[in-house]
């Protein structure tokens, strides 16, 4: 039961946030030289999904709308731990979970909703990264005078785009301007 609860929360913190970075931020071909190993794959993710992760896990702690909406429960941080310690107690535990029944339903059904909501937020951080990306993938032609841009954002993100993208696209040059009026 565990490993099986283990590998969706994987899937839902890891291996869906970089799927939906992958398929939402690049508008262009990433280089597939070489086929990409579990570890690999792991680590990419993990990437992507540090950064709304984090900052979903810093505003659950400062801002009371992130740690209470969507999905109400009113109860304190240690009745939260209790039910986080009852839940995983029972997971590992069958006794436990046979003696304890009501409380271990009940504690997993906040822990449900505790993580529902926590998901919630670190995936409306994970749009907001998405769409920084592809702001600053448009902007590239632009931006790319800057060394600072040329050594973050191009370094980290744009290292994996296929040389043949940049070479037979307008990809590398400023975007001009729209002419005004008729």
């Amino acid at each position: 039961m565990i490993a099986i609860i283990a590998s969706a929360l994987l899937g839902l913190y890891v291996f869906l946030p970089e799927f939906l970075f992958k398929r939402l931020a690049f508008n262009f071909r990433v280089v597939t030289q070489t086929q990409k190993g579990r570890f690999e794959e792991i680590f990419s993710g993990a990437g992507v999904s540090i950064i709304p992760f984090l900052f979903t896990l810093l505003a659950s702690k400062t801002l009371w709308i992130v740690g209470h909406w969507p999905f109400l429960l009113e109860e304190s941080v240690a009745n939260k731990y209790s039910d986080y310690r009852t839940v995983i107690t029972a997971l590992s535990s069958d006794q436990y979970f046979q003696e304890h029944l009501a409380a271990t339903w009940l504690a997993i059904s906040h822990v449900r909703l505790d993580q529902f909501r926590f998901l919630f937020w670190m995936y409306c951080a994970l749009a907001v990264e998405i769409v920084c990306v592809v702001l600053l993938t448009y902007g590239f032609g632009f931006l790319s005078q800057y060394s600072l841009y040329r050594w973050t954002f191009g370094k980290i993100f744009l290292g994996r785009v296929s040389h043949w993208e940049v070479l037979l696209t307008g990809f590398a040059f400023p975007r001009k301007a729209q002419p005004q009026g008729g």
